[in-house]
């Protein structure tokens, strides 16, 4: 019995040993793959800020105005009698409108994305 401990032994490693090889190879590839995956994504949202960043640096001010107006004119009637304020907000602007003459809840916010893109309306209560 002495001598069938060593053999039965040497035939589990044998027999164990490729299958932990190619277990340990299989996850090593998997890992690395997911690793490169989640840096690739990482760089296109990284990428798309960085464009969204460069297009918000281009609006001036001027157009984020027009922007703005165009939205006003498109929701409200009294466009033509509004004092309007622009400021930057994070990424993007936010333009605080006012009715003239000034009324309570005679006001909204528009927010303009980095990309010229109208993201809120708000309405003053």
């Amino acid at each position: 019995m002495a001598h069938q401990l060593p053999i039965v032994h040497c035939i589990l490693v044998v027999a164990i040993t490729p299958l932990l090889a190619i277990t340990t190879i299989g996850c090593s590839f998997s890992s690395s793959s997911n690793i490169e995956t989640k840096t690739n994504v990482k760089e296109v949202e990284n990428a798309i800020t960085s464009e969204q960043l460069d297009v918000a640096k281009k609006l001036s001010e001027d157009e984020v105005l027009e922007i703005a107006k165009r939205e006003l004119a498109n929701c409200d009637t009294w466009s033509d009698r509004a004092e309007f304020k622009v400021s930057r907000d994070g990424d993007g602007w936010s333009v605080y409108i006012e009715r003239l003459p000034r009324t309570p809840g005679g006001h909204r916010v528009v927010s303009i994305d980095a990309a010229g893109n109208v993201t809120e309306y708000f309405r003053g209560l």
